[in-house]
């Protein structure tokens, strides 16, 4: 097809969305969270700059953004020395000198010690700091050298300050430089995600995006961040319970202990926020003053738990920056009362340092309660497992359709630096599960574990062989928590979870489940769950069957970049759309460097959408 008649295409269908539906009466929950997004901002910052736990110099910053400095606050923005910023810190002060309400109320001897904090930090500190990053995370290395540099060099380049970073002694020049690596990272980003998705290195991606959208004075590099945030929103709001991210990731150590990310949830859609009084992180400040707002459509996504009803999510992650290798699978069943997640990687099927399935339990006040799956050295009697410089790899076989999930580890491969990796590839493994606390009691009837929490119930067994133990820990927050190990290493793990208010009691949901059918052959597991699916699990190799029909993410058509009930995108330069009528937001990524973001309707002169934002800032 000729690209003239694409771009045709393309233009007749982005007009027939945005003229297709009548615009309905506005929503007045959804008008409530657009009016009251800056006051949750401002709750958010009050409580860091209240909080006896925070650094001086963040307290100083949250009144700073608050609109509220004083001649204390203001002292103690230059409580921390250069030689003791830190990467996320320096992000905080770049906010401070660039975004015109703020720089303002700093008097000059406050801003000419930040600039020479600054002028110390690059020139001793920041090498030294991205060396010490975790070579796990190469995305956040990127983002935060790269919007440091840009927004520094946009900063000097403009005033008579030193400038100084290793191997670059013109402001000019390396403005220009970290520039075109952002956009060059963006229009990727654009077209295949962000790589640490559900990550707990997300905080510092998303801070340098925050920061860059308020902070850049390139509007095409303002445009690139806007709709990447709107893509990060729309992914996290289509896979959350209350603003909670559920599922399998790539990366799931949220599910161990709370997040300060978990303040986007609060501000973004409005969900209860969870006792963060003892976390204030630079990432909290960014969330808390920044201007962007998420497309009205995305904040319904994500706040509507409960009308959103029942849906499944078929997503695809790039482990790679640039898109072209490691691209896994990631299935999710979003119901009001609990997510089921699983994540299928092509050859090493469960990256280290993750879990192949999670679930997420809505317990009628938080979404805080989550069982998972791991196996071989991740094994742990502590407070967590061992995350250090040796690591493990294991390969595991989980297949998954709605809220019925069936798991098998094959093998656990330990790895540490300068060591030949063994390769056991067949060794089987056991599995082990984490279960919450909050779902004990556990009973035992006819080979079925069955455990209930909130408007859940779940149901789960070994597949072979009924010898196991308990171990009870204590997480870092001092809750409490089991791990239940089945000891046969042949093992799989069959799990089903159900809302309950479609059973009489839990008692018959109990009968239900002992009575199905459920027959173990030498090949294959066949199960009939409680909404009559007939599933058949392969044991060794074979096809996976529901209700007949082979089910295989890898020739699935439907896993795109963003596959859900609301949100939608293939990789590459495709339109992403997200839309809960009558709202939406589509973006055409045809040209990644130069998105063009339309919102439905249009809010130029709908009531629904307020256009001055009166905190943190004035409109630009």
């Amino acid at each position: 097809m000729s690209r003239p008649l694409t771009l045709f295409l393309l233009a007749t269908t982005i007009a027939a969305w945005v003229c297709g539906n009548a615009f309905s009466a506005p929503l007045t929950h959804l008008q409530k969270l657009l009016d009251e997004f800056p006051d949750r901002q401002a709750q958010c910052l009050r409580e860091v700059a209240e909080s006896n736990n925070a650094p001086l110099f963040l307290r100083g910053a949250a009144k700073l953004f608050l609109g509220e400095p004083t001649e204390d606050s203001l002292a103690s923005l230059t409580a921390v020395s250069g030689d003791q910023l830190s990467m996320m810190d320096a992000t905080v002060m770049l906010r401070i000198l660039l975004v015109e309400d703020y720089a303002e109320s700093v008097p000059d001897n406050v801003r000419a010690i930040l600039e020479a904090n600054l002028i110390e930090f690059f020139q001793k500190r920041e090498d030294v700091l991205l060396n010490e990053l975790d070579v796990r995370e190469p995305e956040s290395r990127f983002v935060l050298r790269h919007t440091l540099r840009l927004l520094w060099a946009q900063y000097a380049k403009s005033r008579e300050v030193v400038f100084s970073l290793a191997g670059e002694q013109d402001a000019a020049a390396a403005y220009q430089a970290s520039l075109g690596q952002m956009r060059e990272w963006l229009a990727q980003r654009l077209q295949y995600g962000l790589v640490d998705r559900g990550s707990a290195y997300r905080n510092r991606t998303l801070s340098c995006l925050l920061l860059l959208y308020d902070a850049t004075e390139v509007d095409e590099l303002r445009r690139q961040v806007e709709v990447c945030l709107d893509g990060a929103a729309a992914d996290w709001a289509q896979e959350s319970l209350d603003g909670v991210w559920g599922g399998a990731r790539l990366r799931s150590l949220e599910s161990i202990s709370p997040l300060p990310g978990d303040r986007a949830g609060f501000i973004w859609f409005g969900s209860k926020q969870r006792d963060l009084s003892g976390v204030a992180d630079p990432a909290a400040l960014h969330l808390s003053a920044s201007q962007y707002r998420p497309p009205a459509a995305v904040i319904r996504i994500g706040a509507e738990r409960e009308e959103r009803a029942a849906y499944e999510v078929k997503t695809r992650y790039f482990e790679s920056p640039q898109g072209d290798h490691q691209e896994g699978r990631k299935y999710a069943y979003v119901d009001p009362d609990f997510i089921l997640g699983s994540f299928v990687l092509r050859d090493e099927a469960v990256p280290w340092q993750s879990r192949p399935w999670e679930l997420t339990l809505w317990d009628g006040d938080s979404a805080e309660n989550r069982i998972f799956a791991f196996a071989g050295r991740q094994f742990f009697s502590g407070a967590r497992p061992p995350y250090d410089a040796g690591y493990d790899q294991w390969n595991a076989s989980v297949y998954q359709y709605k809220n019925v999930l069936f798991s098998t580890f094959h093998r656990s491969d330990y790895h540490q630096p300068g060591k030949q990796k063994l390769d056991r590839r067949y060794q089987k493994q056991p599995v082990r599960i984490w279960i919450d606390r909050s779902l004990q009691p556990v009973e035992f009837k006819d080979g079925w574990w069955f455990a209930r929490l909130g408007g859940v119930y779940l149901a789960f067994r070994p597949i072979q062989g009924l010898s196991y133990w308990w171990r009870d820990i204590e997480t870092e927050s001092g809750e409490g928590a089991s791990i239940l190990a089945l000891q046969d290493l042949d093992s799989p793990f069959l799990l089903e979870v159900e809302q309950a208010e479609r059973f009489l009691s839990y008692e018959r949901f109990q009968q239900q489940v002992v009575d199905a059918p459920y027959i173990v052959e030498h090949n294959s597991v066949t199960f009939v769950s409680r909404k009559g699916d007939v599933f058949l699990f392969p044991l060794d190799g074979g096809e996976f069957l529901v209700n007949g029909y082979e089910v295989d993410p890898w020739d699935d058509n439907d896993y795109q970049l963003y596959g859900g009930r609301f949100v939608t995108a293939e990789p590459g330069p495709h339109s992403f759309k997200a839309e809960w009528k009558p709202f939406g937001v589509l973006i055409d990524r045809s040209d990644p460097f130069l998105p063009v973001r339309i919102l439905k309707p249009d809010p130029q002169g709908a009531d629904w959408m307020k256009q001055e934002v009166s905190f943190p800032y004035r409109p630009r």
